[in-house]
């Protein structure tokens, strides 16, 4: 049946009159399913005709690249007996063609000169028609719900230059904060990973060694690092393999390190929700690194100002800061703790000197007193708080986990009540660096002033220096006499 456009407007030259017959020849009784005008060339257009309903199961797409005045199919490397539906160009990149077809998906990265196909995990279904909204390609199907490939920025990405280096680091497409949970109705449907996608290529991977992947805020620190092949780490651990890979960055910085032998409320205290701006992925490698960069933006359809947000943020990272470090340097005094206690608990027969015992007793009783005064180490889980109430560590936990989930704008009085609470601060970190800088300094300079070796013989110790004899002790010079 003949199809006609009705023209495109574009400049008067070029544009063919309108009503002017362009179907292309020779298709006999047809059905023109759709129609592509491309996004990146004028003139450039794609038709997609099916026969289906006179027993033709032929694949048809046409290509004209002079507003329908010539024709040419590009159905090449598409199933003989699978009819086309809908063809669709990428409007970021020039000749990414995605086609929908009676059992599927099939792509064209060359304009349609070659296609593959495209299925993943999509079952074989009529695809009635296609769409690419933003980073997504989205398609209705025949009787099987509507369905959606998230972000092909990776798919506008590949090149030959791909093949040519080991790995590539490809550039993230911008993101935004989105919640796609719900607490009301049970969806049976996945949503997308709400997060920032970072992919990267990597065509051998043992040549390639441990990858390490890093988040860097706007000031240019580190603010999540991510690594593989490293369980022992206290970074995030991710795997990797070989070909393109998909790494999900949850817009969180680095979560708060558990404190081993305490109940505390960190396991319930979620990392820093980063706050929107410019941020930068590093990936590095064997014998190199890769960096781009990408813009986290605020949930487009939140009432709350921008200003109110950023008090929020503000609070947020100030106390997730203060409880970091906290939580670090009670990791570091634990791990003192258990060197000096190795060698108080040293036999007898060791002789370890007295005012080194002394000077170690010392350190391992301030250091429990500093920690007493941020957490209860008596306490085992949540109902302890009857016996054992809240201290420093934990009162600041509560502020945290309070201002993390709060809407703004901000309790006026939560905000007066943590500002008492730094009145503290600076009393605790004092104390911290006087035992790093005396007591700890003192039980150094003892070993090292002593010269006690690592590993201790019983009975050996370095014996004190002999008295020089000048021949001026009287008991020498009777002893001389008498000889």
């Amino acid at each position: 049946m003949p199809a006609a456009t009705t023209g495109w407007s574009t400049s008067a030259a070029t544009v063919r009159p309108r009503g002017q017959e362009i179907t292309p020849r020779g298709l006999g009784e047809i059905i023109i399913n759709s129609i592509e005008v491309s996004p990146h060339t004028p003139g450039t257009v794609y038709v997609v005709a099916t026969g289906y309903k006179v027993n033709d199961h032929q694949p048809r797409i046409f290509k004209s690249s002079n507003y329908g005045g010539r024709w040419r199919e590009i159905s090449d490397g598409l199933p003989e007996d699978e009819f086309a539906r809908v063809v669709r160009e990428d409007p970021v990149r020039e000749n990414l063609l995605f086609a929908g077809t009676e059992r599927g998906v099939h792509i064209s990265f060359d304009g349609g000169e070659s296609w593959q196909r495209f299925q993943k995990n999509l079952p074989r279904v009529p695809v009635t028609d296609l769409m690419v909204n933003g980073n997504d390609l989205v398609l209705s199907t025949q009787g099987r719900s509507f369905w959606v490939m998230d972000d092909i920025t990776p798919l506008r990405a590949v090149s030959e230059a791909m093949e040519e280096q080991n790995v590539t680091l490809l550039d993230p497409a911008d993101s935004a904060y989105f919640n796609t949970t719900s607490q009301v109705f049970e969806n049976p449907v996945q949503n997308p990973e709400n997060g920032v996608y970072i992919h990267f290529n990597v065509n051998d991977l043992e040549a390639a060694g441990d990858l390490t992947l890093e988040i860097i805020d706007n000031e240019g620190d580190v603010v999540r690092t991510y690594v593989t092949n490293d369980e022992d780490s206290d970074f995030t651990s991710f795997e990797a393999e070989a070909g393109m890979n998909r790494f999900i960055w949850d817009f969180f910085a680095e979560p708060l390190k558990p404190l081993e032998g305490f109940f505390n409320y960190a396991a319930f205290a979620p990392a820093y929700l980063l706050p929107p701006g410019n941020y930068t992925v590093r990936l590095s490698y064997e014998g190199g690194s890769q960096e781009q960069g990408f813009v986290v933006s605020d949930d487009p359809r939140s009432p709350i100002p921008g200003f109110m947000k950023g008090q929020q943020n503000e609070l947020v990272l100030d106390l997730y800061k203060r409880i970091y470090e906290l939580h670090e340097s009670i990791a570091d005094f634990q791990l003192v703790k258990k060197q000096i206690q190795a060698r108080l608990d040293l036999p007898d027969e060791v002789n370890l000197p007295a005012e080194v015992k002394e000077a170690g007793e010392l350190v391992v009783e301030n250091i429990d007193a500093w920690i007493a005064t941020l957490i209860n180490k008596e306490r085992t889980n949540f109902q302890d708080a009857l016996n054992w109430g809240d201290k420093y560590l934990d009162l600041l936990h509560w502020t945290y986990l309070d201002f993390l989930s709060d809407i703004p704008p901000m309790s006026q009085n939560k905000i007066a009540d943590y500002r008492d609470m730094l009145e503290e601060w600076d009393g605790i970190i004092s104390e911290r660096e006087r035992i790093v800088s005396e007591d700890i300094e003192t039980f150094n300079s003892l070993y090292s002033e002593l010269d006690i070796p690592a590993v201790i013989l019983p009975g050996v110790l370095p014996e004190e220096e002999p008295t020089q004899d000048n021949g001026d002790n009287p008991e020498n010079t009777q002893e001389s006499e008498d000889s």
